[in-house]
């Protein structure tokens, strides 16, 4: 559940900063197209996948949930979005019924609004109004496209205002002729109920609804005025930003901040659409907002509710903010085309970051004590030789309780070497040249012991998945010299890689999290978090159906390890065992089942811990590293 819950924090707070952005912009609300998009695009980054992921946040491992509560919210949160969906389209079908028993088609309002929608052309305003209606047509359908290209120029209240495009009403209901091109058409149902008047979009072909008892109530002007105002909704495609609405505050349905991103989003989207009402009508803005009072009268009374995928007017707070702007388009402000530009450019590149979680990286010698040996051998006694007079000093253990192994002694230079898959191809590690991968059939990889973390090979692809400090999980081509495909990212360092054809890949870190990945896709297949400690190593058993996954780290004298083994592919937990040797890996033995190796080199059966074999010291280090590296005999 760590990506998921990377995925929706980091669109959480990118949403924040465009949402803030939206709110500075569209304070005093004269800047309504601009903060409408920025609105939209709110909710469009709510759902909008990684792009470019950057790692800027950081979190720690106890404040992961557990498998166990991953699948518990997960469970509450898609019975939610679920609820929320299955509500929303039963009542739009519902309404959508009543609208075909009830609804009556008015053909004189109808060819009104089709005046609207289509108006006459005059060759002194063509070339700007294409530009207007280009840019509305793209104000929702391709708002990324678009943004840079018209926003500077345009706004709802812009004091230069072009050429109206041939004002479909002269005298009051009296409509100009269509032109005989290619017509978009927009019906108006009157239905007998008492409702706001509304577009309604549901499924695919949107209405104009308008309430019988409020029609009788207005005078033609009136019944003009908010007709213009329905289908500047259309115009605008703002029944396709009900669809975005609605699915994406389904999904976060527990989120309380989406009443505010819809509010907001409502507020503007009327202010745009008094706007175009006014521009395309001979009435007056005190005309019009009289009517808008009519409407806002009618509907407080009493009113059925608005389907979610509808586009209606409401007694909102803003109507008063609605009334003033509409007085006062006289005095209308010039927008600010370096906030237009602004604006726009922050939006885009907000729109395009994906925030990652990230975890400070730990090195190999935490896991490895071979390297820290090799590293720095005279660590210990420094250490103890720095402490201040009067401090407490370390913890003194019986020789017989400290852990004995090469450590303790004067190390080689390699500490690890073993053959892979690829004929002629051999890992050899030490200290002074890091690690590197040599062959007779590719180039020689080198790595720094940091960018080599964990090794294991796809046999049926004679790959390798290398696993780094940062977290990077990377397919790796040998013949290529060069990483393929990042197959998933961990938000610590990765301690430990196995592969298996039946269970597939499994990948563990030091915040105590094992994945199991599709290698394919990138997938997180399953996540096993139930210890707060970190990975040792993680092992399938030869038949792939089950793994054993060690957790606690080697030089933790207060508190023993645990090794607990669990389901290959659901990774549930099976069985537990507590260990009170410094274990380095445990692995799974055709003679003895599941055997304990510790650093020393000494083979214990797990179940028992009888001693049953030793192994060279180096081969030790070797198994950590990667399960490739076989013991060279099965333990008696």
């Amino acid at each position: 559940m760590t990506f998921p819950i990377s995925l929706v924090v980091s669109n959480l707070l990118v949403a924040a900063l465009i949402a803030a952005l939206a709110l500075l912009v569209g304070r005093s609300g004269r800047r309504a197209v601009l903060a409408h998009l920025l609105w939209v695009a709110v909710f469009i980054k709510l759902v909008t996948p990684p792009i470019f992921r950057l790692p800027l946040l950081s979190i720690e491992p106890a404040w992961l949930p557990s498998l166990d509560l991953s699948l518990l919210l997960g469970s509450v949160w898609l019975l939610g979005f679920v609820s929320c969906l299955v509500r929303g389209v039963i009542r739009s079908l519902r309404f959508q019924r009543l609208l075909r028993r009830e609804g009556i088609r008015d053909d004189e309002a109808s060819a009104f609004v089709a005046s609207l929608i289509n108006p006459p052309s005059h060759s002194g305003s063509r070339q700007t109004s294409d530009t207007i209606h280009s840019w509305r047509r793209a104000d929702h359908s391709s708002l990324l496209s678009q943004f840079r290209k018209h926003l500077p120029s345009l706004s709802v209240w812009e004091s230069r205002a072009p050429a109206r495009r041939g004002r479909p009403l002269r005298k009051e209901g009296e409509v100009e002729p269509m032109a005989s091109r290619s017509r978009q058409t927009l019906d108006v149902l009157r239905v007998p109920l008492r409702l706001s008047p509304m577009l309604f979009g549901f499924p695919l072909r949107p209405v104009i609804v308008c309430p019988d008892p409020l029609w009788s109530r207005l005078t033609t002007t009136e019944r003009h005025a908010f007709l213009a105002h329905e289908t500047a909704h259309y115009r605008r495609r703002d029944h396709w930003v009900r669809w975005l609405e609605w699915l994406v505050t389904s999904a976060y349905w527990w989120f309380p901040g989406m009443q505010l991103a819809r509010q907001q989003l409502e507020r503007h989207e009327e202010a745009c659409c008094d706007a175009w009402a006014v521009e395309h009508l001979d009435a007056t803005p005190r005309q019009y907002a009289e009517a808008l009072l009519k409407v806002v009268d009618f509907i407080s009374e009493h009113a059925v509710g608005i389907p979610r995928i509808a586009s209606g007017m409401r007694p909102t707070d803003s109507l008063e903010e609605r009334l003033r702007l509409l007085m006062q388009r006289g005095r209308e402000q010039h927008d600010s085309q370096t906030l237009s530009w602004f604006a726009g450019t922050a939006c885009v590149a907000l729109l395009a970051v994906h925030p990652m979680l990230r975890r400070e990286p730990l090195s190999l010698a935490d896991n490895n004590p071979a390297v820290t040996q090799q590293a720095n051998p005279q660590h210990s006694a420094e250490s103890s030789a720095s402490l201040p007079a009067g401090s407490p000093q370390p913890l003194s253990l019986p020789n017989s309780d400290i852990p004995q192994g090469f450590w303790n002694q004067s190390p080689p230079p390699q500490w690890a070497s073993f053959s892979l898959g690829p004929t002629g191809t051999r890992l050899v590690a030490d200290v002074e040249g890091g690690i590197r991968i040599d062959g007779e059939q590719h180039p020689t990889l080198s790595f720094a012991m940091k960018d080599l973390q964990a090794l294991v090979e796809i046999p049926s692809t004679k790959r390798l998945v290398i696993g780094n400090h940062e977290g990077n999980i990377q397919l790796w081509d040998l013949a290529a010299a060069a990483p393929v495909s990042l197959i998933g990212k961990h938000p610590a360092c990765v301690t430990s890689l196995a592969y298996h054809e039946s269970g597939g890949l499994v990948s563990a870190d030091q915040a105590g999290a094992v994945i199991r990945w599709d290698l394919q896709s990138g997938q997180i297949l399953a996540r096993w978090a139930e210890s707060d400690r970190p990975v040792q190593s993680v092992r399938y058993a030869r038949d792939g159906q089950t793994m054993m996954i060690l957790c606690g780290r080697w030089n933790d004298a207060a508190s023993n390890q645990q090794t607990y083994l669990v389901h290959s592919r659901t990774l549930q937990t099976l069985d537990s065992w507590t260990l009170h040797d410094k274990v380095a890996v445990v692995l799974d033995s055709h003679a003895d089942g599941w055997v304990s190796v510790d650093w020393s080199g000494t083979v214990r059966r797990l179940e028992t811990s009888l001693p049953a074999d030793t192994w060279p010291k180096e081969l030790v280090s070797s198994l950590v590293l990667s399960q490739d590296s076989q013991p060279p005999w099965e333990p008696q």
